[in-house]
């Protein structure tokens, strides 16, 4: 680059551009050669952060253009020249004072790293897209796909299908013991029925016996009828041993004849009918109460089918919207930001020795029949657990994304510490005296002015006196004329009167 040899001190066009950008007094700092570099420094970090700026503006307003070049440029040109606007502002307001031997660093440094810190993070944001973008289009797929499942998740509890589903297992496990009960040809712990049962079963045993008795008495006495001898008319010898153990078995057998036909048949076939009633009640209700639960299982059902179809078609409507927006600007930012998570929630199978036997449909299974229609329910799944686990990728995206904006961090706030760190120089102390002199020369005309001032007033004042006391003297000299006029004017009038007064009583 050429020099300029016909100044009092050589520099170059570039240092002379990069002081333009700096915010430096030029006519002062060609006198201060010694701060030629320092200040060309400074005005080449802020070129650089406005070039970076120009780039993070141009690839955001790629995207929010719709990947219209002429856009891009345009907004990028923009933001540059906001960005060049501020960061000038921010290293221009910064001033020393030689008179000081230690300079205010942490007032100076604290209010610009605010704003540097809100500098950093917007320009750093378009620009980490684009270092990041092939981990970004990997981890799209996963992201929309958490995204649904969340938003179905979301909606299946909006919509009460978990407790839908437990409701309808629940009618689903009344109607299987209903099925059980009616397997049975009798109820089972059922007081009253048990009640009625053991007095059947009393008398049921008590005409068992009666029967019993009878019969054995009856067999006895006919076997022993027809052991006894016969006599030689063909007749049963009346006074044999045989007849009179046969006379005193037909006795027992009377007795025990007498003793059944004495027995309550009508109460046991009473309390036998009643059992009957009592069993078929029973069934009935049982019946009942399954063909109830069943109308609930269906309208359970309807309901659940109602409700996933309305998560169905909330989720459809999702993710037609983020397959519409699968490319914008805030969509990637989303995808970057759950990318570098350190640590990420994952759904595992429990280890306990439960797992095995849980149920379908646990509010814990994110694969439960709601998200996943092919599971069937009739199906046993392992009971899944929400824990949260270290992600390696996601610390090093961290890690690398926090790198990204601590540089762009740093190269805001360089300016500013370069400004406010490095010892007071010629070119310091010469803004210090100029600024001194303009202040003093500017004393010197505000005082020339306010006696100027002073004096115009006082010329204002006396004049005004002037014109009030000729204006007091004209209006007094025009009081007394009308006064006199008017005396005269009452005078002859008076004189009139009098006159015709005189006329009228002499005659």
């Amino acid at each position: 680059m050429k020099t300029t040899l016909k100044k009092k001190h050589k520099y170059s066009w570039i240092q002379y551009f990069f002081w333009i950008l700096s915010g430096a007094e030029i006519s002062i700092l060609k006198d201060c050669p010694t701060d030629y570099n320092r200040q060309a420094g400074i005005g080449f970090t802020i070129f650089m952060t406005t070039l970076l700026a120009f780039c993070s503006g141009s690839y955001a307003g790629f995207y929010f253009g719709e990947q219209n070049y002429t856009t891009a440029i345009v907004f990028g040109t923009i933001w540059a020249c906001l960005i060049f606007s501020i960061d000038r502002s921010m290293v221009v307001t910064l001033k020393k004072d030689p008179t000081k031997e230690r300079q205010n660093f942490w007032p100076a440094f604290l209010s610009r790293a605010v704003l540097a810190i809100l500098i950093a993070f917007i320009i750093s944001i378009p620009l980490e897209l684009l270092i990041f973008k092939d981990n970004i289009d990997i981890h799209k797929p996963k992201f929309k796909q958490d995204k649904i499942l969340d938003i179905k998740r979301g909606q299946g509890e909006i919509q009460g299908i978990d407790g839908l589903k437990e409701h309808g297992q629940q009618v689903r496990d009344n109607i299987e013991k209903l099925d059980q009960e009616l397997n049975q040809e009798e109820p089972r712990n059922d007081p009253k029925y048990n009640q009625i049962k053991s007095d059947w079963l009393v008398l049921q045993r008590q005409h068992n016996d009666l029967l019993a008795k009878k019969n054995q008495a009856q067999r006895q006495a006919h076997e022993a009828y027809n052991i006894v001898p016969s006599n030689i008319n063909g007749e049963k010898d009346l006074s044999s041993n045989e007849w009179a153990r046969y006379v005193r078995l037909k006795a027992l057998s009377d007795e025990a004849n007498a003793k059944f036909n004495e027995f309550d048949s009508e109460g046991l076939e009473s309390l036998k009918t009643k059992k009957a009633g009592y069993i078929s009640s029973w069934k009935g209700r049982l019946i009942g109460e399954k063909n109830r639960q069943d109308s609930i299982r269906n309208a359970t059902d309807n309901e659940v089918d109602s409700a996933r179809r309305r998560v169905e078609g909330a989720t459809q409507e999702i993710d037609s919207l983020l397959k519409k927006h699968d490319n914008s600007f805030v969509f990637n930012f989303m995808v970057l930001e759950d990318l570098a998570r350190r640590y990420r929630k994952v759904w595992k199978p429990e280890t306990d020795a439960n797992s095995s036997q849980q149920q379908n449909g646990s509010p814990n299974n994110p694969f439960s029949s709601d998200i996943n229609d092919t599971v069937s329910n009739s199906m046993n799944v392992v009971k899944m657990k929400e824990v949260t686990e270290y992600d390696p990728e996601g610390s090093t995206i961290f890690f690398l994304l926090w790198l990204v904006r601590l540089i762009f961090f740093t190269i805001e706030i360089l300016p500013t510490i370069a400004k406010i760190s490095t010892p007071v120089g010629a070119y310091d102390r010469a803004i210090y005296q100029k600024e001194k002199d303009l202040k003093l020369e500017l004393e010197e005309r505000t005082s020339d002015y306010l006696k100027q001032q002073q004096a115009l007033r006082k010329i204002e004042f006396e004049s005004e006196q002037d014109q009030i006391k000729e204006r007091v003297q004209i209006e007094s000299k025009l009081h007394k004329e009308l006064l006199i006029a008017i005396a005269q004017a009452q005078n002859s009038v008076a004189k009139q009167r009098i006159e015709e007064f005189k006329v009228k009583h002499s005659s």
